[in-house]
Parts: C-alpha cells; structure tokens; sequence
C-alpha cells in the first residue's frame, strides 16, 4: 500500500494544498485566495477562523483531484510567512 504527504503553504495571498507521494511526485493541488489586511501600525494580520477554513478546503480540493484515500495520507506539513501565530484553545 502507497503512503502518501500532504502539505500546505499559507502565503501572504493565497494558500496552496498538495498531496505527495514518497518519490515527491504531486498526485494533486487545490489552492485558493487569502485575503490580509493591513493594520494601521503597518503589521499584515490574517483572520485565524478564515484560515482555517480555507487550508481546509484546499487540502479538500488537493485530496479530490489526487484520487488518494485520505487514509493513506501518514504525514501534514504546514509552512507559513514569517513569524505567523495562531493561538488555539486545543
């Protein structure tokens, strides 16, 4: 049975979702756009919840296109811009 990666990219506008084989071959992408904002201190802000729901949705679109059961899926990468934090109450 194959194993597969999945990895996702949280850019400055837009978040990007693959799904890897071992070899690093892409069995499928899905990505979409991210909205930021700028506050008046000159600091990019992203809203958590927003983010959420889009990594989730391209690794939905990335899993769809890939054909690949998300069971075989062993390992997530997350990077991200700069020093980004995301307080969570879990």
């Amino acid at each position: 049975m194959k194993t597969f990666v999945a990895a996702v990219d949280c850019g400055t506008t837009a978040i990007k979702a693959a799904i890897l084989d071992l070899d690093g071959n892409i069995r499928g992408i899905g990505s979409s756009f991210f909205p930021c904002r700028i506050s008046r201190n000159g600091r990019m802000e992203n809203d958590p919840s927003l983010m959420t729901g889009i990594v989730f949705a391209c690794l939905k679109k990335a899993v769809q296109k890939s054909k690949v059961t998300p069971s075989l899926i062993e390992s997530l990468s997350i990077t991200n811009q700069r020093a980004t934090v995301i307080g969570t109450d879990s």
